[in-house]
């Protein structure tokens, strides 16, 4: 049976880019103080109305769009922290002198050097654990690895 009347404009007609600039803008969008902007924030700085964007963001092409709009955010994201521990990391031989000399410094009050202690001690032990723990995943990768061969599993 066919639909009688006039089609909905809404559905004939192509999503308007002041909605998909709301849309990016909220992904993107930050306040002052460092929350992120609401539908309503969105949608006003993008110049459409809310119940305009409400409407058009349940559209596939919308979902979409802001589904690769905040995989690119969290790809962005992902970058500046491994940035981030890249600089850590250089500076960490730095850090570990400057914190032994801390802890054994005899006019360094007691604690000072109990925190910069009680810290080396936690830094070796992750390190150790970090270690064991990548053992480990290669002896469970070799047994994987032998499984999809077919050969015997060893138990180590």
């Amino acid at each position: 049976m066919a639909d009688k009347g006039r089609p909905n404009g809404s559905i004939t007609k192509e999503v308007p880019q002041k909605v998909f600039d709301a849309l990016q803008l909220y992904v993107w969008g930050t306040k002052e103080d460092g929350k992120n902007i609401s539908w309503a924030d969105a949608a006003e700085a993008a110049g459409c109305h809310i119940r305009t964007l409400r409407k058009y963001r349940q559209f596939t092409e919308c979902e979409r769009f802001l589904k690769d709009e905040r995989l690119r955010k969290a790809d962005e994201k992902r970058e500046s922290l491994n940035a981030a521990h890249e600089i850590l990391l250089d500076k960490a031989p730095a850090i570990a002198n400057r914190l032994t000399s801390i802890a054994l410094n005899p006019r360094t009050k007691d604690y000072v050097a109990a925190n910069a202690c009680s810290d080396i001690f936690r830094i070796m032990h992750e390190g150790i654990t970090e270690q064991e723990l990548r053992r480990k995943l290669e002896v469970i990768k070799e047994q994987i690895a032998e499984i999809e061969r077919g050969g015997p599993i060893v138990d180590v």
